[in-house]
């Protein structure tokens, strides 16, 4: 039996989003052909488990009833000739002929074009056609030989499609198996106060152990791109939350969540009562596609006590918009960002640049990504006072804060 699993795994390693190409090229294709054919109308047929299925129409496909998805006998026909079973050119259904050019006669057909679509593994995926009001005697084997490159392109398409909804049912069963409470761990970071030498709170991490192996950042865009996003997020917000009865009452739980899961009303929910120890780390990485959702949301979140932050600032515009949109409680500045910032003077004046607009609408201002000494060393020269990185403390399992000290 045909399968795709062996195929999956380059896809997965490469797409980050749906690499779906749009229907306007099916579309375009589909218009040219019946053009350049003076046909009536074109259709493209798709062959699924259910049977035929018309997928595009172009010209006037209702002298032909073929809006109705159906497609009747000519998607049939269209598959009879994919299968070899009938010819793919018929001129003059006026003349006689066979049962099957007869009823397409009857039904309005006087002439049709159609070439079978295959893939790449030897199977039909489907067929393109034309068919006209009108016998059309100038129709010969070159105008099917014309079709053919074009039905070539579209079967590439909808190979890719299929491809895409396998990977998207691999992908989506192991995440809900990750949902469903397998393969998931926390590990916890400290953030510190570095002039206290106190941790102040700590970010909870997801780490998944199902395999193949995948970054943190793959698993849940992978997840987002199934659907099943915030489903994901928020499994992992309500693993992060298991250790709130371990953590002193001034020391929070920090975690990530997509500015979409964060306006949910399923976060507000879990939240609900426990929202004075929380940080709510907005991602920097995901877009805002509904700032006044998100307000709204930032507002709510706060109403339970929770503080909101902007989380990998960097020193693009994007992140001076969501910080004067948004006005976060705290902004972490994400030395990873601006590479080389210990020894560029320019970087470092960006970086210097982003505390002051942050400190200008009172943010607290944490650094993150602290790795050496001299960042470290940095970030107490531009007066940044609290800190985060493995130069202070790797995620791990939850600690015991008496056992941390900022590293000097």
């Amino acid at each position: 039996m045909f399968t795709l699993e062996p195929l999956l795994e380059p896809v997965a390693r490469t797409r980050r989003r749906p690499a779906r190409a749009p229907d306007e090229a099916i579309e375009q294709l589909l218009e040219h052909g019946r053009a350049a054919l003076g046909m009536d109308a074109a259709f493209l047929v798709a062959f699924e488990e259910g049977g035929e299925n018309v997928r595009f129409v172009e010209g006037d496909g209702e002298r032909f009833g073929l809006p109705d998805k159906d497609g009747g006998r000519l998607a049939r026909h269209a598959r009879r000739v994919a299968e070899g079973v009938s010819p793919g050119l018929a001129a003059d259904l006026s003349s006689d002929g066979g049962l099957e050019e007869r009823i397409l006669w009857h039904e309005g057909v006087g002439a049709s074009v159609c070439v079978g679509l295959q893939g790449s593994d030897g199977r039909m995926l489907g067929a393109m056609c034309g068919v006209a009001s009108e016998p059309d005697p100038v129709l010969d084997q070159e105008d099917l030989a014309f079709l053919r490159p074009l039905a070539n392109a579209v079967a590439e398409q909808l190979e890719r499609e299929e491809l895409e909804r396998e990977l998207d049912r691999v992908e989506g069963d192991r995440i809900r198996d990750v949902i469903g409470g397998h393969g998931l761990d926390i590990v916890f970071q400290p953030v510190f106060d570095l002039a206290r030498d106190e941790v102040i709170a700590y970010e909870a991490l997801s780490r998944f152990r199902s395999e193949p192996y995948r970054s943190p950042p793959v698993w849940f865009a992978e997840a987002s791109d199934v659907g099943l996003g915030i489903d994901l997020e928020l499994t992992a917000v309500e693993a992060a939350l298991q250790q709130l009865d371990d953590l002193p009452p001034d020391v929070r739980l920090a975690f990530n969540v997509s500015p979409t899961t964060a306006a949910s009303a399923e976060l507000v929910d879990i939240l609900e009562g426990v929202g004075d120890q929380i940080i709510v780390e907005l991602t920097e990485h995901d877009p805002v596609e509904d700032y006044d959702a998100l307000k709204a949301a930032v507002h709510s979140l706060r109403g339970l006590g929770a503080l909101v932050a902007v989380d990998d600032a960097g020193t693009g515009f994007s992140t001076f918009e969501r910080i004067l949109r948004l006005e976060p409680d705290i902004v972490k500045v994400d030395l990873r960002v601006a590479r080389d910032v210990v020894g560029d003077p320019t970087r470092r004046a960006l970086v210097a640049a982003l505390i002051f607009f942050a400190s200008s609408i009172s943010a607290t201002i944490v650094a993150e990504g602290i790795e050496t000494q001299s960042e470290l060393e940095l970030v107490r020269r531009l007066k940044m006072p609290y800190g985060q990185g493995s130069w202070l403390g790797v995620p791990g399992p939850f600690p015991s804060v008496s056992e941390l000290s900022v590293r000097r």
